[in-house]
């Protein structure tokens, strides 16, 4: 009988979970009227349906809010409506963003600017972890990328794959916001659950522009991944010759192990 009772706890305590977790859209007329409004940036239906009483954060099936709405399509006038209205900056839809991800994924500069200025946790992570930074970091949104870094937005801060803002535009081949990552003090030491950093990433892709630039910001040339690999090992086990002659020009060392006993083959 007590093992019942446990399971019927249990039971009613994930139901309460659930509840918090999920929502239900809001498919009342207002609600997806002021939806409609905020997207497309009509800013006296938008008025119209606040005065209204329309829910400010009724959400569509996707879990979007009106100010994630606006905020995504770049509309100013009514994103400042729906904040100065009392809108939840910190709403989330059903992939854990928040309508300040939704600006910088979108690259829209007024809108994100509207968003911190009222408040906006610039930290928040949706369900992978990732930032409204590394949102504009990946989509190559450097306005937005560079207003998240002034207002203090976390620079360093990992995904739940351990990898940083940094790292994942590297991947997308974003040179010029990792330039402005670099610069303003990146870590391109940074290992992700693979062990591995952005310098071993780029080195084991061929990406001569990225290691180089890695190089020049003083990224750590020995470190080894779980495997004892090292980016000079990885660019020469996937045959990048010139890369790795690259690296040990940097002053990559070629003696630490035994694993580059092929290197006079591969160079």
């Amino acid at each position: 009988m007590k093992k019942t009772y446990t399971y019927i706890f249990l039971f009613l305590a994930l139901l309460l979970f659930l509840q918090g977790c999920i929502s239900t859209p809001d498919t009342s007329d207002s609600a997806i009227a002021l939806r409609r409004a905020a997207y497309d940036g009509d800013r006296g239906e938008t008025a119209r349906q606040i005065a209204g009483g329309a829910d400010l954060d009724g959400k569509n099936e996707d879990g979007m809010t009106p100010l994630m709405l606006a905020a995504y399509n770049g509309q100013a006038e009514t994103t400042r409506l729906l904040i100065q209205a009392g809108a939840n900056l910190e709403a989330k839809n059903s992939n854990q963003q928040t309508s300040l991800m939704m600006s910088a994924h979108s690259g829209r500069e007024q809108t994100a600017g509207l968003l911190i200025e009222a408040g906006a946790k610039l930290d928040s992570g949706d369900n992978e972890g990732w930032t409204a930074l590394i949102y504009a970091a990946v989509e190559g949104q450097v306005g937005v990328l560079a207003r998240l870094i002034a207002s203090g937005a976390d620079i360093n801060r990992q995904a739940k794959t351990g990898d940083t803002a940094l790292s994942l535009a590297a991947l997308k081949q974003q040179v010029e916001i990792a330039k402005e990552l670099l610069s303003a003090g990146a870590d391109p030491d940074i290992k992700n659950e693979k062990e591995n950093t952005v310098l071993m990433q780029q080195a084991g892709m061929g990406q001569s522009d990225l290691v180089d630039l890695l190089v020049k910001s003083g990224a750590d040339l020995e470190i080894k991944d779980s495997d004892g690999w090292s980016a000079l090992m990885l660019a020469i086990s996937e045959g990048h010759k010139e890369l790795a002659l690259q690296l040990i020009a940097a002053g990559a060392d070629i003696n630490t192990q035994d694993k580059l006993a092929g290197l006079v083959e591969v160079c």
